[in-house]
């Protein structure tokens, strides 16, 4: 999986979710052993984009974080990661 939201590969809602997709695809995979995740920008990931977290999306945040770790954890039981 390629991070690629220049210019520093912040953290949206959108990005999570596409990165917990990503994750539970290859998860389901019998030929998938390994998930390497890496960064088409110069910077692998700068943190949270702050201009979409808003007390009125905080929620929707919160859950998409959730989706993307729980996601992570789930597959990591029978596959492993690479930062």
């Amino acid at each position: 999986m390629t991070l690629n939201r220049p210019e520093h590969n912040l953290l949206n809602e959108s990005m999570l979710r596409e990165i917990a997709s990503g994750i539970s695809h290859a998860g389901e995979r019998d030929d998938v052993k390994l998930i390497v995740v890496d960064s088409a920008c110069k910077v692998f990931c700068g943190g949270i984009d702050i201009g979409e977290y808003t007390s009125q999306r905080v929620f929707q945040m919160l859950d998409a974080f959730h989706a993307a770790f729980a996601g992570m954890l789930e597959v990591g039981q029978n596959l492993s990661f690479a930062w």
